[in-house]
């Protein structure tokens, strides 16, 4: 929204590709760094490295992703779809992660707007829970009962 002049400065730089900061601090000229602040940071966060999953100049995915919001989670995180995970531990099909066509139908119950997606339990920047789980539950089975009756 501001232009190259945001994070580009016309001539000198002692940064590379002329940006006005560092590349790990320039997301915060505009961004406020509570986004990142918390006991877990997810790895891409902690190191700085923003450009893991967004895109610094356009993008046609919401936030700026680098591509379709599972897909970026999966680029790293592949190992859910084969390993043991809550999405499949109980019925053997788990929910429609990686499935973009069942996913498009499917709406986060806890997120009013927003479409199912493994941020409808994972913060993906940061939290205060092991594996950036979202909500604090005492029992596995509390947690899918956020969204699932008994």
């Amino acid at each position: 929204a501001k232009g190259c002049s945001g994070c580009h400065t016309t001539h000198a730089s002692g940064q590379a590709k002329l940006l006005k900061v560092k590349a790990n601090a320039l997301c915060f000229e505009c961004h406020d760094r509570k986004l990142v602040q918390g006991k877990v940071k997810h790895d891409s966060a902690a190191r700085g490295a923003c450009l893991d999953c967004h895109d610094a100049h356009s993008a046609e995915q919401p936030a700026m992703l680098t591509g379709a919001l599972v897909e970026v989670c999966i680029e790293c995180h592949g190992g859910v779809k084969e390993q043991p995970h809550v999405l499949n531990s109980f019925s053997g099909k788990g929910h429609p992660l990686g499935d973009e066509k069942e996913l498009a139908n499917t709406m986060d119950t806890l997120r009013p707007g927003q479409r199912f997606s493994c941020t409808s339990c994972h913060d993906p920047h940061k939290g205060d829970r092991a594996n950036l789980v979202r909500y604090d539950t005492a029992q596995p089975l509390d947690f899918c009962q956020r969204c699932h009756e008994k």
